[in-house]
């Protein structure tokens, strides 16, 4: 799924190797890598984007977040990890507000292969998920503030309901008679 990217491994009970690091979680053990991610940037080292993007969907599993959940959310915050390493930023640690917003304007500039653009449900989706990312590292105490806390989601368009067809057969018209009423014939003479 999504151009493999992720790649699930069954997760592993009481036997793990030493030297990956597990979770445990009602009895079982669940590796860190449940989900292979392939590798971009600078993937050896340990405040890489690669490397951080790995633990938090990690994290993710292990809180019970879904299967397409944690795909999606390792999709979009990998697209933004690449393009920041394209600009030379290769640590979440090196991401200030003014760039997350350059890159909300490149979404917005963005034209897929037909000419068009993003829909706007596409990139409210890649920027809540940075901001999500962003969110864990602060709250596991790697960066010291969340530079996409402030940062202003695209309002998405309401759209109204599709409208309810009732497809009529040809014996049920107009001229068919009404059910009679469930209490009684209805009348206050009944009463």
């Amino acid at each position: 799924m999504f151009g493999g990217v992720f790649t699930p491994v069954p997760v592993l009970r009481q036997r793990c190797a030493p030297s990956q690091t597990t979770f445990r979680l009602k009895g079982l053990y669940i590796l860190m890598s449940s989900f292979t991610l392939k590798p971009f940037g600078n993937s050896h080292e340990p405040s890489s984007f690669y490397q951080r993007l790995r633990e938090h969907l990690a994290w993710l599993a292990v809180h019970n977040f879904s299967l397409t959940t944690v795909e999606k959310g390792g999709l979009y915050v990998r697209a933004f990890a690449l393009w920041c390493l394209e600009r030379d930023l290769v640590t979440p640690a090196a991401i200030t507000k003014p760039m997350i917003e350059s890159f909300q304007r490149h979404l917005f500039r963005y034209r897929k292969s037909d000419g068009k653009p993003l829909a706007w449900s596409s990139q409210h989706l890649h920027l809540k998920e940075v901001r999500q990312f962003f969110a864990w590292l602060t709250k596991q105490n790697v960066i010291p503030f969340n530079p996409a806390a402030e940062l202003e989601l695209p309002k998405l368009p309401r759209q109204l309901p599709k409208p309810f067809s009732v497809k009529l057969r040809s014996s049920e018209s107009c001229n068919s008679p009404t059910p009679p009423h469930r209490w009684g014939s209805g009348t206050a003479s009944s009463l």
